[in-house]
């Protein structure tokens, strides 16, 4: 069974400042959630590869954006081996932010990874997509309200945590230097 939005909440002395994260990785996430630059969406895919246990290697993926030309493979990684085999060899959807700071693939081939954001693609459509509501609060007062939409029956958080923080940094600039 694979937990798909089950974390608890975050505590509030785990968050940290917007002041205190690495320049070059506000600007990478800033890049991205107001451009989409380093969010993948692959539909139809599928592999038997893997890197290590606890991951999949899509060998070659079609980085149909133009963008990504420069990696040839993506590599996701989960959380288990258990997650992993169940994906394996199965027809997928991938939804989420790749990244290449520590991501290692095979030797000399230029590799992208993203966590998890796989959803398998049979009998996963929803006739008519659905609109989740998202409230967002300030020192416990509703400030805004606005609605993210998804066509899958299963969806990850990834896609959900894409969807809603390119709508709050376009509205609030969560991420600008």
């Amino acid at each position: 069974n694979n937990a798909y939005a089950n974390e608890e909440d975050p505590k509030i002395e785990s968050l940290c400042k917007k002041s205190s994260v690495d320049p070059i990785a506000l600007h990478n996430i800033n890049d991205d959630y107001i451009n989409n630059r380093f969010t993948t969406v692959k539909s139809i895919v599928s592999t038997t590869e893997k890197f290590l246990d606890f991951d999949l290697l899509f060998k070659s993926i079609n980085w149909l954006d133009g963008i990504s030309a420069e990696f040839k493979d993506l590599k996701v990684e989960f959380s288990s081996s258990a997650i992993s085999k169940e994906f394996l060899g199965k027809t997928v959807d991938i939804y989420g932010v790749y990244y290449k700071a520590h991501c290692h693939g095979e030797h000399q081939v230029d590799t992208a990874c993203t966590y998890g954001g796989v959803t398998p693609h049979e009998n996963n459509k929803l006739s008519e997509p659905k609109n989740i509501g998202v409230a967002v609060y300030k020192d416990n007062v509703n400030v805004n309200t606005f609605i993210v939409t998804t066509d899958k029956k299963k969806v990850t958080a990834q896609e959900l945590d894409i969807k809603v923080r390119t709508k709050l940094n376009n509205a609030y600039k969560l991420y600008d230097r």
